[in-house]
């Protein structure tokens, strides 16, 4: 079943993206208007299957330490990208 994940900052109302996505779950015909090269039956589920996740909760969840050198890399740009 596909999946879209939204890596955002913050979920504060405002925010269009935020908007955007709960329209979206909320009209799954908004989202075959906008991607008009996709099927009704692909774009369904993947309005239902919609989800916001902060940065905060991607780096709690996946930037434990590495195993090598290029993961470690990997694992303090984001945590930059994060904290800045």
């Amino acid at each position: 079943m596909p999946v879209f994940w939204l890596l955002v900052r913050d979920e504060e109302p405002a925010r269009a993206y935020v908007q955007l996505m709960n329209g979206y779950k909320s009209d799954p015909s908004l989202l075959a208007r906008d991607l008009p090269h996709r099927s009704v039956e692909t774009l369904n589920p993947v309005a239902q299957n919609l989800t916001v996740l902060l940065w905060s909760d991607f780096h709690e969840l996946v930037c434990s330490p590495g195993i090598d050198s290029e993961t470690n890399a990997a694992r303090q740009e984001l945590e930059r990208r994060i904290v800045a």
